[in-house]
């Protein structure tokens, strides 16, 4: 429902010509459909508990689990906040007005870095759930040491800081200017643009750096060292390394939360558990489509992915609608075909419909009279039942 979007589920089933979606209503009813959406349950009522996210913990735990599992050779990783859009009643909800989703309810993730793989989720549930130190102690539990973390102004302190130092992590972030942390704020105006301060505390170090605003960034891992930005419009300026490494790591979540913000099912739902359920599962979709992608080696679009995976899903079914409905082309796949040259250069059904160029050919088949390239066009058209 995320790639076809209509303005209520009720609408697939619909009998206007318009609306109706001949896949979804052959596969499942809209009775059968509703019944499972509102009978669908991850717990046990009857078990007593004073945690928030009883009803969802265990499948939580479960995607958790399944996302850390995956080896991914990379020790740089990025700590970020999310937010699930979410009106209703909840007691766990946050309104957060700088965020694009300002209703909802907050997780924090970890991630990495360059890729935007999710390797876990934590709920925040409240002033009353964990402390942001003991928040990060859990995310980074199970990552390697000595990997290096990027998370924003959200998480950074000289506290959190010497924290990860202690459990043997590097870590990176942008300082808000009006932390206690920072010294000498009335030098703060009077910093040029390119102009760069550093402060040393024990084995951590505070840079000023003035670009269009002053940015505080404080690591336990770089020097004051520099790097030369060639600059098209206007004079090379000098630029910390910690910050042109910063903004290189620090969007993983982001790229994640982008990623699954395209085809999203977006439905008007009560329970606030099902809504966080559904996102853990474009979540897991997401970060398949990012293994896929490397491993594979592809530049698939994760449109193409979603639906590369529904025809492996429901390939019996798609075969058989194919049977019913094609069944007067199904003699090119029996028989005796040979391959003919043309006098016309036509383009090759296969390769004009699945690559964004056009193919052309000057033979044929000279018993479908299609025309096809010579070598694995000929073969996979008749070969493959779906093409």
């Amino acid at each position: 429902m995320g790639l076809n979007r209509l303005p209520s589920y009720r609408n697939y089933w619909s009998k206007h010509v318009l609306l109706k979606n001949n896949f979804i209503s052959k596969i499942m009813s809209v009775n059968n459909c509703e019944h499972i959406s509102r009978f669908i349950h991850f717990s046990d009522n009857n078990t007593e508990s004073n945690n928030k996210l009883n009803k969802i913990l265990l499948l939580i735990s479960y995607f958790n689990s399944k996302w850390e599992s995956m080896s991914l050779r990379t020790n740089y990783f990025t700590v970020d906040e999310t937010m699930i859009p979410y009106r209703g009643r909840l007691s766990i909800k946050q309104y957060i007005p700088s965020k694009p989703v300002k209703y909802g309810v907050k997780v924090y993730a970890v991630s990495t870095a360059s890729l935007g793989y999710i390797l876990k989720w934590h709920i925040y549930t409240g002033k009353t759930g964990l402390k942001i130190n003991e928040i990060i102690t859990d995310l980074l539990y199970n990552l390697p040491k000595f990997s290096h973390i990027f998370f924003d102004s959200h998480f950074t302190s000289l506290k959190i800081i010497k924290h990860l130092s202690y459990l043997g992590f590097f870590a990176t972030g942008v300082v808000k200017k009006n932390r206690k942390e920072i010294p000498n704020k009335e030098e703060n105006k009077n910093i040029s643009k390119g102009e760069s301060i550093a402060y040393r505390y024990e084995d951590n170090l505070l840079i000023k750096y003035k670009d269009r605003k002053l940015l505080c960034i404080l690591s336990n891992y770089y020097d004051n060292n520099f790097f030369n930005v060639d600059k098209k419009n206007g004079p090379n300026m000098t630029v910390p390394t910690s910050i042109k490494n910063y903004n290189n790591f620090s969007k993983g979540v982001d790229h994640n939360n982008q990623l699954c913000s395209y085809y999203f099912c977006k439905r008007r739902i009560i329970k606030w558990y099902k809504k966080i359920i559904l996102f853990a599962l474009e979540v897991s979709l997401v970060n398949s489509y990012i293994i896929f992608r490397l491993n594979s080696n592809t530049t698939i679009s994760l449109f193409d992915y979603k639906l590369l995976i529904l025809e492996n899903y429901f390939r019996n079914f798609i075969e058989d609608q194919i049977i019913q409905v094609d069944e007067n082309k199904r003699h090119r796949l029996h028989g005796k075909h040979f391959i003919k040259r043309s006098t016309n250069e036509r383009d090759c059904i296969i390769c004009s419909d699945c690559a964004k160029k056009r193919s052309r050919t000057n033979f044929i088949c000279e018993t479908c009279n299609v025309p096809l390239c010579i070598d694995e066009c000929f073969k996979t058209y008749h070969t493959k039942l779906i093409i």
